[in-house]
């Protein structure tokens, strides 16, 4: 038996990928249509994060902080409303109205928690 597995399951209707490493008895879950957010991670079956509600289908219908979401396309603040990646530069576009900003108004992570 390989000592890591990858599945695409479902919680509570959910889309979910769910990561293991068998020979740590670790299981991360994504939720992958909130935001790529990794909400579960149990090693030796003791939860390790936090998270807002009690399942994850509650935690959409409210959505707060918590988990570990996916902090792409970067994980902290940019300067201005663009970002280079191996020499490309990428601008962002404001008038999807998903862009969050911090209390400077630089453009922050968390994009996909708004796709």
């Amino acid at each position: 038996q390989a000592p890591y597995a990858a599945e695409l399951t479902k919680d509570g209707g959910h889309d979910v990928v769910v990561l293991q490493d068998r020979q740590r008895r670790q299981v991360v879950r994504v939720a992958v249509k909130f935001g790529n957010n990794a909400y579960s991670f149990t090693t030796n079956g003791v939860e390790l994060f936090w998270r807002p509600a009690g399942t994850l289908t509650e935690w959409v219908a409210k959505p707060a902080l918590g988990g570990n979401p996916l902090l792409a396309p970067w994980a902290n603040r940019i300067d201005n409303e663009e970002y280079q990646v191996n020499g490309r530069t990428y601008r962002l576009n404001p008038s999807l109205g998903n862009l969050r900003r911090d209390g400077h108004q630089q453009p922050i992570h968390g994009l996909l928690l708004y796709s």
